[in-house]
This record gives C-alpha cells, sequence and structure tokens, in this order.
C-alpha cells in the first residue's frame, strides 16, 4: 500500500468517526509510518531487488561466459583431432622415406662402405651415400614430435 493509498484510508476512517481533525488524522498516518520505518523497508525492499537483478545479470553473462569457454573448448578439441591426423600422415610419409639400401654401383670400389658392396678396403665403414645422414634427420624429426 502506498503513502497516499494509506493517507485516504484513513481519511474516509477519520471522516466516518469524525472525532479528530483531517490535519491531526495526517499527522498520526506521517507518525505512524515513520515510526513503522515503511519508508526504510520499502528502500531496503528495493535495495535487495536491484541486488538481484544484478546478480541475475552477473549469472546471465557468467553463462555466456561458460557457453564461450565450452564452445572454445570443442574447437580446440576439433583442432587436436585435426593436428593428430596430419602429424600421424607426416610421420607415415616421413617414415616411408627412410632407407636402408646404400649406393651400390657397377664398380664396387665406388659403392658406400655400408652397402656390403663395396670393394675398398680403405673406404672404411662409415656411410658417404648420404643414407644414414637422410635418416638420422628424418629419426630427429620423428623424435622431435614425440618429445624426445
Amino acid at each position: 500500500m502506498t503513502t497516499d493509498e494509506l493517507r485516504a484510508f484513513v481519511l474516509a476512517a477519520v471522516n466516518a468517526i469524525g472525532d479528530i481533525s483531517k490535519t491531526e488524522a495526517l499527522d498520526a498516518i506521517e507518525k505512524a509510518w515513520d515510526e513503522a520505518g515503511i519508508d526504510r523497508l520499502a528502500r531496503e525492499n528495493q535495495a535487495h531487488a536491484d541486488a538481484a537483478i544484478t546478480a541475475a545479470q552477473e549469472n546471465r553473462l557468467a553463462s555466456e561466459r561458460i557457453g564461450d569457454v565450452e564452445r572454445e573448448n570443442r574447437e580446440l578439441a576439433e583442432a587436436r583431432v585435426l593436428a593428430d591426423t596430419e602429424a600421424a600422415r607426416l610421420r607415415k610419409a616421413l617414415e616411408g622415406l627412410r632407407s636402408d639400401q646404400h649406393m651400390v654401383v657397377e664398380d664396387c670400389w665406388y659403392s658406400c662402405p655400408k652397402s656390403g658392396e663395396c670393394c675398398d678396403p680403405q673406404a672404411g665403414d662409415d656411410c658417404w651415400c648420404g643414407v644414414d645422414a637422410r635418416n638420422a634427420v628424418i629419426d630427429a624429426a620423428l623424435g622431435a614430435r614425440e618429445g624426445r
């Protein structure tokens, strides 16, 4: 009930009784209103309502942010699956580039010592045809992906 509605009610009651003046009735209403703390209660209720509205707005914003984070997580998971798929494809391609066949030529004197076909006694045991070096680069690339 608003202040005006209460005043109208009391004035109607005073008019019906007729024992006190309208001014005395209004003063009594104001005094009762103040003693009851109606205005203070109304302000407190409004403050609570405002706080509830603010909390609801913050909850809505938090829910929206949670939705954004969940969407970002899904996108990251999809990107991870694509990255893992691409990494597996690259791993297979790199593994396919490895070779165990060292260079063999018609004249065994010029074949790579690791081929098993070299007849040069001073050639040593090290690969000079590049297969070991290429395999080392491939192994390093494969090891880097695995965190070795």
